[in-house]
């Protein structure tokens, strides 16, 4: 069982993080991450481990505004992983709050498992955007963010994206219409990790 801060952390945005601590709860996602990637005998270690730290630094540096008691508290910030290969990264993130249980993810890449090779909001609490086609996170984030001012709400959209869907013309139309809008509660985090498939 891993020691980490209290999930409670991520809903104090005021708050200043030890940094020493992040580190511990860094590590022990990383030893999740390759735990479930070796129990299912696949998936994609490098978008997972690379951006580790930044999983951290939001979900437990209190910049993500979330209760893993009520994962669909209207208030609450949105977290989309575009990126959605890289969900081992965000299932490990998941059980140290306390959305899923660290058996859950044993459920990696298992049909009707709580964590599928993708994130998928229809299976996992916790998450907001099921994944699998890349270039469509950033169109999702937008409308989060726009519903967000609609509903008057403080809440934000966080949007992680590859580097590789930046060629999809979809994150440009989207960029551009959040930038015409004034979306200043829509945050892009771009994992340029120069690594791509095709």
């Amino acid at each position: 069982t891993a020691t980490h801060p209290s999930p409670s952390r991520t809903t104090d945005p005021g708050m200043t993080p030890d940094f020493q601590e992040l580190a511990t709860v860094a590590n022990e996602l990383r030893g999740d991450v390759l735990r479930m990637l070796q129990l299912a005998g696949s998936g994609h270690p490098g978008g997972s481990l690379g951006m580790t730290d930044v999983f951290t630094t939001l979900w437990f540096g209190g910049h993500l505004k979330v209760d893993p008691q009520n994962p669909t508290w209207e208030d609450r910030d949105r977290f989309i992983l575009s990126k959605g290969h890289a969900s081992p990264g965000m299932y490990a993130v998941l059980a140290e709050m306390g959305f899923i249980s660290h058996e859950d993810l044993k459920s990696y890449r298992v049909l009707g498992g709580v964590c599928q090779g993708h994130v998928d909001m229809k299976w996992c609490p916790g998450v907001d955007f099921s994944a699998g086609s890349l270039g469509m996170g950033l169109s999702f984030g937008m409308g989060c963010a726009t519903a967000a001012r609609l509903d008057s709400s403080e809440r934000r959209a966080f949007v992680m994206i590859g580097d590789g869907e930046m060629q999809e013309g979809s994150v440009w139309e989207a960029a551009m219409a959040a930038a015409h809008h004034e979306l200043g509660n829509l945050k892009v985090i771009l994992d340029r990790n120069r690594i791509q498939n095709d």
